[in-house]
């Protein structure tokens, strides 16, 4: 791991499983509306991209002038069931810890103020110096800037640091940062797409990231 000091993590679909609690609040949100519910398997492909692209998914075509309602009910929703079914991956509590001494952070495009709760929810927000959502700042992922400005809140060069996701979205912001990138295949996407968007490692257990983060090098020494 020469030269590489710190890790940023995507939260939904690579540190927890939060499909079943997101479907839940959106289906929620859709019958106050008056609109039919989806499965969940249908939810879980439109996560990735932050709370309104994942109101916008799932409302009807017709009812694009309906995101700010559905996404107001969504949130109320969501922010009283965080944790009713959402669980870390297996083994994440013992990878944060073996990834020690790497400077660790969150960067999402879920909203900060939920990212911190759910993560205090999960025993796990000590392990981090800095949680950055998709409200944190004016961009998001994909936009690079957002992991620059993760990067120096964690005090290291962009280049010192991995990308670690489930969206190509995460794979294009860390490339885009400078930052080597890794893409976890047990999230809310597929291997293939994953594949096409060129990370430098695919893990598809989380307990494999240490293994992914020694053998990596940064981008420039390349």
């Amino acid at each position: 791991m020469s030269g590489l000091s710190a890790i940023l993590l995507d939260l939904d679909g690579t540190l927890a499983d939060t499909g079943a609690d997101l479907a839940s609040s959106v289906n929620a949100a859709l019958e106050e509306l008056g609109f039919p519910r989806h499965d969940e398997a249908t939810i879980r492909g439109f996560i990735g991209d932050g709370a309104r692209f994942l109101m916008e998914r799932s409302l009807p075509a017709s009812a694009a002038h309906r995101v700010d309602e559905g996404l107001a009910l969504f949130r109320d929703h969501y922010g009283r069931n965080l944790i009713r079914a959402t669980r870390l991956y297996p083994g994440v509590l013992e990878t944060l810890d073996a990834l020690r001494p790497a400077r660790l952070a969150v960067a999402t495009n879920k909203p900060e103020g939920l990212s911190v709760a759910l993560l205090r929810g999960l025993g796990i927000l000590d392990r981090f110096t800095a949680v950055v959502g998709g409200d944190t700042l004016p961009v998001r992922k994909p936009d690079p800037a957002m992991l620059v400005e993760t990067a120096r809140r964690l005090g290291v060069p962009a280049a010192a640091c991995v990308m670690v996701g489930d969206s190509p979205g995460d794979i294009e912001a860390g490339r885009g940062a400078g930052m080597a990138t890794v893409a976890v295949t047990f999230g809310y996407r597929g291997a293939d797409e994953l594949g096409a968007a060129g990370p430098d490692a695919v893990i598809d257990r989380f307990p494999d990231l240490v293994t992914a983060f020694r053998r990596l090098r940064p981008l420039a020494a390349r």
